[in-house]
């Protein structure tokens, strides 16, 4: 069979790292390559302008937090002898996971869901409800 991109999005949470692991078992090919997708989104910043250090210090906590973040993953499936990679970048994260997945021309997205209560997530938005709505592909929701 011919190799296959699979998209998985992957964040701090226990809920993404379940989530592979459920595709991992349930729906994985040897042949098939999967792309871990992580979107490090700047926090919020008031109106009025924050001091030069302040936002260096920011910026840094989020590219540490990147980089633990992917070397979880990495040992998670370095340990399993899975064809992946992993891409990241600053945006936001319903836009980049539907972005990777397009140009990997992707045969599906998994990602987890993170619980969030109706209000919370009719406030901030959910990325699973982005990328079913925007996704080129079949997404796969692992809920926890």
């Amino acid at each position: 069979m011919a190799e296959k991109s699979v998209v998985v999005a992957i964040d701090e949470s226990e809920h993404s790292l379940k989530a592979l692991q459920f595709y991992l078992d349930t729906i994985h090919r040897k042949e098939d390559k999967v792309i871990l997708t992580y979107s490090a989104e700047i926090p919020y910043q008031p109106v009025q302008p924050l001091r030069e250090d302040i936002v260096t210090d920011i910026l840094k906590k989020v590219r540490d937090d990147a980089v633990r973040i992917e070397t979880k993953y990495k040992k998670f499936l370095g340990d399993k002898d899975v064809n992946f990679e992993v891409k990241s970048e600053f945006s936001h994260p319903g836009e980049f996971i539907c972005k990777v997945s397009k140009e990997a021309n992707a045969a599906m997205v998994v990602m987890g869901t993170r619980g969030m209560g109706t209000i919370r997530r009719t406030i901030l938005g959910s990325v699973s409800d982005y990328v079913i709505h925007h996704a080129h592909c079949p997404v796969v929701v692992y809920k926890t």
